[in-house]
């Protein structure tokens, strides 16, 4: 599947030993998902002699940080980690801030924050984050969707219903980030703002379940779907009015600092569909965003509080419009795959002003 959708560009696997999804990271499990899969990558790299290795999470890094150290390659890494994963695997483990699998784990994150020639951040926080954590080199790059897809679904004419629909995009598991009961709250809290309302949610998780939390939201008043596509998303989208974000109440620090730096894909296909977006004030990489451009509002899960009148002031084209703009510069796809060019370009000056990138 992944070849046919690549085509002509060159695609290998490298065998794992311990993929993530049977195995977490700890101490003690750290070195079974590499061993002679390092083995197997320094002969794929004596193949094609790179240039830049472009790596999106921490495993894929350490293993290129590694390898390069091992058969001393002069490649350059660019460690694109996506998320705090020390942190995520401290509270999928209940691994104390103090414990010697999260410390070594933080120790990982160190070793390729001050090693690899640059760290990417999809989120200014994640960025801030990677810089308090001494990282050699720090550039934001938010996460990427193809903005005219969607934007070519949006409807001008839909802001002439009288009722104001709301969507949610995304896994929904009252066990996971984004949780149902966060969601149906802040519902609960629209629903008493306006009269005429509709909720829209687009998930692959278990509907009969999120079904049972809002069974007391009319069926008429709610529409529970999954989407195959991103054609099949966008079109969904297109008769919505806001996006939310509901997330969870943070219960300790691990919680405020992941959160801290979440952007997530689901604002970036609301912003990119012309949505406004309610979310959770936690979320702080979206939050931030929303509040610095006017793109939505955010709020505090503890105590909901949202004015009807701020709510209706982005109820329009304008607002719409505003965000499939913002969208359009930071999140097109192939603009983020040229400041990725850019990247590379820019750590192989020392060897070529005009290198072609490996």
């Amino acid at each position: 599947m992944i070849k046919q959708r690549l085509g002509d560009v060159m695609f290998s696997r490298i065998p794992v030993i311990a993929p993530q999804t049977f195995v977490n990271s700890s101490s003690k499990t750290f070195s079974y998902f590499h061993g002679i899969s390092h083995t197997f990558l320094a002969r794929k790299f004596s193949k094609i002699q790179p240039d830049v290795v472009h790596c999106r999470s921490y495993h894929a890094a350490w293993a290129a940080l590694k390898v390069k150290e091992r058969y001393q390659f002069e490649y350059k890494i660019v460690f694109d980690g996506r998320d705090m994963w020390p942190e995520e695997m401290a509270l999928k483990n209940n691994y104390a801030q103090n414990s010697s699998d999260y410390l070594f784990l933080k120790g990982i994150e160190g070793e390729l924050l001050s090693k690899c020639e640059l760290s990417v951040g999809v989120s200014d926080e994640m960025c801030t984050h990677y810089q308090k954590l001494s990282a050699k080199n720090v550039q934001c790059v938010y996460l990427s969707a193809d903005t005219d897809t969607f934007s070519s679904s949006f409807m001008r004419e839909k802001y002439d219903s009288d009722v104001i629909r709301f969507c949610y995009v995304g896994a929904l598991d009252e066990g996971g980030w984004h949780k149902v009961s966060e969601l149906h709250k802040l519902y609960t809290k629209l629903k008493e703002l306006f009269k005429k309302t509709h909720l829209t949610i687009v998930t692959t998780s278990d509907h009969g379940a999120i079904r049972a939390k809002f069974n007391d939201i009319p069926e008429s008043e709610m529409t529970l779907t999954s989407s195959r596509s991103r054609e099949e998303l966008a079109t969904i989208l297109s008769t919505q009015h806001f996006g939310l974000m509901a997330y969870f109440s943070p219960k300790n620090n691990l919680h405020i600092a992941l959160g801290k730096i979440l952007l997530a894909i689901k604002t970036v296909e609301y912003l990119s569909a012309g949505l406004p977006m309610i979310c959770n004030q936690y979320c702080g990489g979206a939050s931030r965003l929303l509040n610095e451009n006017d793109l939505g509002v955010s709020y505090s899960p503890e105590d909901i509080s949202l004015e009807k009148e701020r709510i209706l002031s982005l109820y329009n084209l304008e607002s719409g419009e505003r965000c499939l703009d913002f969208a359009r510069c930071n999140f097109n796809m192939n603009e983020n795959a040229k400041k990725y060019l850019s990247i590379y370009q820019e750590l192989l000056k020392p060897l070529s002003e005009n290198a072609d990138v490996k």
